[in-house]
């Protein structure tokens, strides 16, 4: 996780690793789809939010800002530092961080200093800043980032893995991909004691529901278990994880769709760029602009470039 926010394309992407536990919680209570959801727009350089029809509810403000997530999203004050804002646009937690992230699990990462650590609701530290940079928490889990090296944390900020590798992955079920250096392959672990699969693949994304875009030595992209078997061909000249039943994938004339976990194309591929479904909705590029689908490939509004 080599990678902080300058565009609703860029804030969507950083919710990658997080999505997958706040996917399931969500459907497991049942919430609506775009009850109070809040969607990322820009205009002259400002970030703002609109509703599910593209009315605007929070003029764009901002230089820099995120989703709403957990009720609260980041927001940079012009000429200042990062703090958090409701859904009415008004400050919950007062600027006062360099850098910030989204809320997951309760914790949100903020930058301090030059260093990261975890906050909570109320702004409070609740994991010290400490990091050279870390990522949302996910399944009770986050990577982290010291010297250099990349490891895992839990959330009483204890290692799970120590910072010892290149890169690594976020952890789904235990299960995580890991890379020693920038010369080795990417390899398979888990936290918890069990055999490891033996195969090595040149790229391995986050694990979703079981399964994990990879790369095969002919460069393409295809998705394994976490016993490092083949679940879908690398067919894809790229290929990003799973979410709400869905991956996005880039067909071999660069546009990208979705495909289910068959493989079988669900939303024909006709985007410039597709971001992860999260509670209904996905960020995707098009000829004209950036707007938001749903589960039928149908855009909810959309704002030219």
């Amino acid at each position: 996780m080599r990678k902080s926010a300058v565009s609703p394309w860029a804030t969507h992407l950083l919710l990658f690793p997080a999505l997958c536990a706040s996917l399931q919680l969500a459907a497991q209570r049942k919430m609506p789809v775009f009850a109070g959801q809040l969607f990322l727009i820009t205009e002259q350089a400002k970030i703002g939010y609109t509703d599910s029809t593209g009315r605007v509810v929070i003029s764009p403000t901002w230089p820099l800002a995120g989703h709403f997530s957990e009720g609260l999203a980041f927001a940079q004050k012009p000429g200042d530092q990062f703090g958090y804002i409701n859904k009415a646009g008004q400050w919950a937690i007062k600027p006062g961080f360099d850098a910030a992230g989204d809320f997951s699990e309760g914790k949100a990462r903020v930058q301090k200093a030059g260093k990261w650590g975890y906050i909570d609701r109320q702004g409070s530290w609740v994991i010290p800043a400490q990091f050279s940079l870390c990522y949302d928490f996910a399944g009770g889990y986050a990577i982290v980032a010291v010297g250099g090296k990349w490891g895992i944390i839990n959330t009483s900020g204890q290692w799970a893995v120590p910072a010892q590798y290149y890169d690594v992955t976020q952890p789904w079920q235990g299960w995580y991909a890991f890379k020693k250096s920038l010369q080795d392959a990417w390899q398979l672990a888990c936290l918890h004691p069990t055999s490891t699969p033996g195969q090595r693949w040149s790229r391995v994304r986050n694990f979703c529901n079981g399964l994990a875009p990879a790369r095969h030595d002919d460069g393409r992209f295809g998705f394994i278990d976490t016993t490092g078997q083949w679940k879908l061909p690398a067919a894809y000249k790229q290929a990003e994880p799973f979410s709400e039943g869905l991956a996005a994938v880039q067909a071999d004339d660069g546009t990208w769709g979705y495909i289910d976990s068959k493989g079988l194309w669900v939303i024909a591929p006709r985007f410039a760029r597709a971001g992860l479904f999260k509670l209904g909705y996905a960020l995707v590029e098009t000829n004209s602009g950036v707007g938001y689908i749903n589960q039928l490939g149908q855009l909810l509004f959309e704002r030219p470039r």
